[in-house]
């Protein structure tokens, strides 16, 4: 039995999915879903997708990567690779936060105070792993997409099918049109939508985050700053793009 445990590793709505549809089609072996949810999130080899072929029917196996959103998903075991990713603080805790508040009506203080603090555990996660790691960024997903799938392709090796590396760089259009991407083909919709300018040019722009009035945006930043002072510069660091 495999002693590696490899893990995809991101704050809930950072392109996860989006990640191991890349992975599973690289490497030809399925992504596991978190453990806590193990009949909801399935390997993605095994959803149903638009059109009459699945894109992943030549994955087969076992699990080769697993999904994570913190360390409760390592159920005790020591990653041996980490890919993670990494989103706008106030674009994805504002998107979480809007989705699974318990209060949907209210800004709720203690609830976005606990999810800053995952957001930055993860980073602590990663900064402090001694195991081969690579970071990739949800906004290079959306914008250079064919520049992550060949820094992931490099990053996993031997793992990765240099057939199905091509094949993908070859076909990416088309296939980001299928259900696995639906919710980056929707932010992608959304920012075009309410900018009137293209997605590649300006997505980095707030939208999430731009929906909270301005006393809410204020209080958010009052929370994130009064928590990532307790985080090193080193861990700081990689989010600088963000601030």
């Amino acid at each position: 039995m495999s002693k590696d445990h490899k893990f995809i590793l991101s704050f809930p709505r950072s392109g996860n999915t989006l990640t191991r549809f890349i992975v599973e089609y690289l490497t030809c072996r399925p992504t596991q879903g978190c453990i806590g949810n193990p009949t909801g999130d399935r390997p993605l080899c095994e959803s149903k997708f638009t059109g009459d072929k699945n894109p992943l029917e030549h994955v087969k196996g076992s699990c080769l990567f697993k999904k994570s959103h913190g360390l409760y998903d390592f159920a005790g075991n020591e990653p041996t690779t980490i890919i993670f990713i990494i989103r706008n603080f106030k674009e994805v805790i504002v998107r979480h936060c809007s989705g699974t508040n318990p209060d949907k009506n209210t800004f709720n203080i203690e609830y976005y105070q606990a999810q800053i603090k995952q957001y930055m555990e993860l980073i602590r996660i990663y900064n402090n792993s001694k195991c081969p790691k690579i970071c990739i960024y949800y906004e290079d997903l959306l914008e250079k997409p064919l520049d992550v799938i060949t820094t992931l392709h490099q990053f996993i090796g031997e793992d990765s099918n240099q057939e199905k590396y091509q094949e993908l760089l070859d076909n990416y259009d088309k296939l980001k049109n299928i259900v696995a991407f639906q919710t980056i083909r929707s932010a992608q919709d959304k920012i075009k939508d309410s900018k009137g300018v293209n997605v590649n040019s300006d997505f980095k722009k707030s939208f999430y985050f731009s929906k909270l009035n301005f006393e809410n945006q204020n209080t958010f930043y009052n929370l994130f700053y009064s928590i990532v002072k307790k985080y090193s510069e080193e861990e700081i660091n990689y989010i600088d793009r963000y601030l």
